[in-house]
């Protein structure tokens, strides 16, 4: 599993004017107003393949993103991308904040920022000396209480405004007689199915992540804007859970096949 910079923007045009603005964005550059300190801002510029570039930053200088995005953006044709990096997680990774800028406004995707920078042809570098997690986590999601159908249009239709693949060509997907499974396919699923959360306030999403041998085993469910916790076994996470079943079940694999997620599907 891949680990992002503390903070990024993806932008187009050349790599010398991308850090001539973004330098002007946070008044470092050479047209700072007199009276201005000095700017303290640390970032470097990673060439893309294509038309797009990186600008990677500093954990001190966490919020300097936006700045820099929505300020290049109000000078680009093609949106501009902020991204927040995600931190390790007792249960997994906290998903990262995307953002796109298109001429000063905002937009929140739920994509997966190493998905979208590859996309644009401008991948992270790797951070040097990284260890293999000491658990392989997995995560699958079951979306029920709406036709599958409708959920799968809700999925083309997200990915449609970024030009991003087909979610089917992407991403593995089930119908089931429970709903429809998600899991990562050629892409990571990322926050695909919080997305249907948020657009389909009807559904109840559950998120199961675990390992192939289904331990730790942790479950958070969305209803609309409510959402609960389950782990097992129970110190497994610091907060204590919120939900003690899972329709009923307490167990694992019950739970698994009460929800009607293969096991397998968490094989690496």
């Amino acid at each position: 599993m891949s680990v992002g910079p503390p903070w990024a923007v993806l932008a187009p045009g050349t790599p010398a004017w991308i850090e001539k603005r973004a330098r002007v964005a946070l008044r470092l550059g050479e047209e700072e107003e007199e009276g201005d300190e000095p700017g303290e801002f640390e970032f470097e510029i990673v060439r893309g393949s294509g038309h797009y570039h990186a600008i990677i930053g500093m954990p001190s200088d966490v919020g300097a993103e936006g700045t820099i995005a929505e300020f290049l953006s109000l000078e680009c044709q093609e949106p501009v991308y902020s991204i927040l990096g995600s931190e390790p997680a007792v249960d997994g990774w906290d998903p990262a904040l995307v953002d796109s800028y298109r001429r000063g406004v905002r937009e929140h995707l739920h994509v997966d920022p190493h998905d979208l920078a590859r996309f644009l042809g401008c991948p992270f570098p790797e951070p040097p000396g990284m260890e293999e997690p000491l658990y392989p986590f997995k995560t699958v999601a079951l979306v029920e209480g709406i036709p599958v159908q409708e959920a799968l249009r809700a999925l083309e239709e997200s990915a449609k405004p970024e030009g991003f693949p087909s979610p089917q060509e992407s991403l593995r997907i089930a119908e089931t007689p429970r709903g429809l499974l998600l899991a990562s396919g050629a892409l990571q699923l990322a926050g695909a199915h919080l997305g249907l959360a948020e657009l389909l306030p009807r559904a109840t999403v559950y998120e199961v992540t675990t390992t192939p041998d289904l331990d730790p085993f942790f479950v958070r469910m969305y209803h609309g804007e409510g959402m609960g916790e389950f782990a097992h076994p129970l110190d497994a996470t610091f907060e204590p859970p919120t939900l003690s079943e899972i329709k009923g079940e307490r167990l694992p694999e019950r739970i698994l096949a009460a929800l009607g997620i293969p096991p397998e599907w968490f094989q690496q």
